[in-house]
This record gives structure tokens, C-alpha cells and sequence, in this order.
């Protein structure tokens, strides 16, 4: 993605911070390879198959046939929709029906902050202190769309807003 969208101009990424930034891991975190057999083989092994020879998994579900389609929502920046639309054709090889829905970012705003989606794209930036990024990761946070919860991570945030010692927050 970032050789043939973004011409190699940033670097990888496998966390939440930049690989730059002095808050990302001092742990070398290799990001992941996009491997579309393995794929293949954890969707057919959890059950989703192409029954119905359309190109899409299905999978039966509380007796009903339920096809394995999903939406996702993004802002009409032409970068972040053809992030989308690559992650479109990469599911399509695989039988996993996308659909990529551009919407106005105050749209995009009011059904993510509302919790009426079922993906989406987005970006934010972090600041020059970690602390700034709690709000999309926290517990209960306003700005943690998908709901993440994790005791440590909400533990880990309280602890660093009052460390001061950089190589103790990193």
C-alpha cells in the first residue's frame, strides 16, 4: 500500500506511533505481511465458505445463510478512498464483499461518534505527547470508535501523564 499509493514516502508502521516518534516502541515491531492464502485458510477453517459459487464466503448463521459483506465508511479524501478501494480488491480475491461508502466528514464525524457503522476509515494525529491519543484508546473514551477496552493500556495512560522522565513513558 505505501509503495503504490504513497510512492515509499513514509515508513511502515507496526503500533500506534510513528516508528520515529520518541514515544513508539523501543521494541523492534515488524508490521505485518499481507499473507491473502492464510487468510483463506482461517476464513474456511472458522466455517466461511462460498457455498452459493457467487464469489462471496457465506457462513450459516443462527439458521440463516448470512454472506460476509460489510461497509465501510470514509471522508471523500481521494487518498483515504483509494486506501479503501485497494482493501476492496484485496478482500474480493479472498470472498469478502466490500462496499466503500465516501460520505462528508461531518457525516463521517456524526455516525462514528454515534457508533453506526461497521467500518471505517479514518485518520488522526497523535501530537508530541502520547497523552493526546488516550482519547481514541481509553475505556469509554468519546473518540474510541470501535469500543477498544484494555485495563493495562488505561493503566499505562493514567501512569504517563505523570511521568515526566521520557525514557520511562516510551
Amino acid at each position: 500500500m505505501l509503495e503504490e499509493l504513497c510512492y515509499s514516502l513514509y515508513d511502515p508502521c507496526a503500533g500506534i506511533f510513528y516508528p520515529g516518534a520518541w514515544m513508539a516502541s523501543t521494541k523492534k515491531l515488524d508490521p505485518y505481511k499481507q499473507d491473502l492464502d492464510k487468510a483463506e485458510a482461517l476464513l474456511d477453517e472458522a466455517g466461511w465458505i462460498d457455498r452459493d459459487n457467487d464469489g462471496v464466503r457465506d457462513k450459516e448463521i443462527d439458521g440463516r445463510i448470512v454472506p460476509f459483506e460489510f461497509s465501510i465508511l470514509v471522508n471523500q479524501q481521494p487518498l483515504r478512498i483509494a486506501i479503501c478501494t485497494l482493501l476492496k480488491e484485496n478482500l474480493d480475491q479472498i470472498g469478502i464483499r466490500l462496499n466503500v461508502r465516501p460520505v462528508e466528514s461531518t457525516v463521517l464525524q456524526d455516525l462514528t461518534l454515534n457508533r453506526k457503522f461497521q467500518a471505517y476509515l479514518g485518520g488522526w494525529g497523535s501530537g508530541t505527547d502520547p497523552d493526546t491519543s488516550e482519547n481514541l484508546w481509553k475505556t469509554g473514551a468519546m473518540r474510541n470508535f470501535c469500543n477498544y477496552s484494555n485495563p493495562e493500556v488505561d493503566r499505562l495512560y493514567a501512569e504517563g501523564r505523570q511521568e515526566f522522565d521520557r525514557s520511562k513513558r516510551a
